[in-house]
């Protein structure tokens, strides 16, 4: 998906499966593409992958990964300091609401 088209398509199918797209950048020379997805505005996550591996099902499936890591976290009271600064900013119900899982993951 190294098309400007193909970035749009992706964003697209983003947006209709609930997501909220940012920004895809494919990463020169690297072949890896970064696509920042919105959690709670302004508080975002980006996700890096193969370019070639780049498709909604593999965004779904690596943002929904951290989002169980994070909850995870936060259940055994060893969140990250960015999620901590998430909560003091947004309050911890915010925070659960957007952790929530979109898609079930295996």
């Amino acid at each position: 998906m190294a098309t400007q088209h193909a970035g749009e398509v992706l964003c697209g199918e983003l947006i209709r499966r609930g997501f909220d797209p940012v920004r895809l950048q494919v990463i020169p020379g690297g072949g890896e593409a970064v696509i920042v997805l919105s959690i709670i505005e302004p508080w975002s996550k980006a996700v890096k992958l193969p370019r070639d591996q780049l498709t909604p099902e593999a965004v779904e499936l690596a943002l929904e990964t951290w989002k169980q890591k994070v909850r995870a976290d936060l259940q055994a009271g060893t969140p990250s300091e960015v999620i901590k600064q998430a909560i003091r900013q947004f309050g911890s119900e915010a925070v659960a609401r957007a952790l929530e899982p979109k898609v079930a993951i295996a």
